[in-house]
């Protein structure tokens, strides 16, 4: 499948920093960002690697890189704020595909 997204950001990587991928810039999406499908897609193909969510929590995905995943953020919980280092503060995210599959993330 195929989709236009209008309002996203691209921003440039800081130098020296950790690189999941080849690329030299980063995909934001923001609240303003909109996502619709595109059925007689004929344009450039960018380099996403997305990766369906069934094989992501069978562990069928590639066990050494990064892939990319898109989905609707259904809850945020509380940050938690445990740990006197703020960079170990955690953000638990939870995210469903249109399949109604949902991923749960523990961000740092």
């Amino acid at each position: 499948m195929t989709f236009y997204i209008k309002g996203s950001n691209f921003a440039a990587l800081k130098t020296g920093s950790f690189k999941l991928t080849p690329q030299d810039q980063k995909l934001t999406f923001v609240q303003e960002t909109v996502v619709t499908e595109c059925n007689d897609f004929s344009g450039y193909e960018f380099g996403f690697s997305f990766v369906d969510y069934q094989n992501i929590l069978s562990l069928a995905h590639p066990q050494d890189t990064s892939v990319d995943v898109v989905g609707l953020v259904v809850a945020v919980a509380e940050i938690q704020q445990d740990h006197p280092d703020k960079s170990k503060h955690k953000l638990n995210i939870n995210i469903q595909d249109a399949k109604l599959v949902f991923l749960y993330f523990y961000s740092f």
